[in-house]
């Protein structure tokens, strides 16, 4: 995704999920986390979809957090 449209991407998911925390961002890539309380796959599959064009989107994917995921995300809000 060209940087000049990273803003548009960011505002469209917080749109999508206000829930929805940023985790990674870097050479225009951005990794999201949306609560599965929040949205739906589906859902989701089909906002970003029917937004790639728009949004200047050129790969997305969907995926469960990882174990390591998950046990960075204790450690660090824990605090150690």
């Amino acid at each position: 995704m060209a940087r000049a449209r990273e803003e548009e991407a960011r505002a469209f998911v917080l749109r999508m999920c206000p829930a929805g925390r940023l985790t990674y961002a870097l050479g225009g890539s951005l990794r999201y986390e949306l609560p599965v309380s929040d949205v739906s796959l589906a859902g989701v599959m089909a906002a970003v979809h029917a937004a790639t064009g728009e949004l200047g989107v050129l790969h997305f994917g969907i995926a469960n957090a990882t174990l390591e995921e998950v046990f960075c995300r204790l450690i660090r809000d824990v605090g150690v």
